[in-house]
């Protein structure tokens, strides 16, 4: 009973720190973004980092798994989590410059933060799913 609730407590704890340090990243490409033009790409990657390990986190018991047994590679899974990492890690901007036209479908769809974010969280998630097999 106690390692559960041990389990609990240090899972919401390193969920609490991933969220702080979005959220601090997050205020801190704001704040560039004010002053300047271009934000950093390594502020950026910094930040997709942290959401991918969200995903991550949230397949938890693969991560254990992981330590535990060792890993499994499903390569069909690895490269849809190599897809799905390199698509997010495209700052929102240049999916504009380079589709240009499309303001609508796909091409507006990646333009959002909220639905890089769910690609990130989504590409952890995956490549949990693609290391350890259940």
């Amino acid at each position: 009973m106690q390692k559960k609730i041990l389990k609990f407590v240090l899972l919401l704890g390193i969920g609490y720190v991933l969220l702080t340090l979005i959220n601090w990243q997050q205020n801190e490409i704001r704040e560039i973004a004010g002053s300047t033009y271009e934000v950093p790409i390594l502020n950026i990657i910094f930040l997709k980092t942290l959401v991918i390990l969200f995903g991550v986190l949230i397949e938890w018991r693969r991560v254990l798994k992981l330590f535990k047994e060792g890993f499994s590679v499903d390569i069909s899974l690895l490269v849809l989590s190599c897809i799905l990492i390199i698509i997010s890690i495209i700052p929102q901007n240049l999916w504009f410059e380079w589709v240009s036209i499309a303001t609508y479908g796909p091409a507006k769809i990646l333009q959002g933060a909220l639905s890089n974010y769910l690609i990130n969280v989504a590409a952890g998630i995956v490549l949990m799913r693609s290391l350890v097999k259940d």
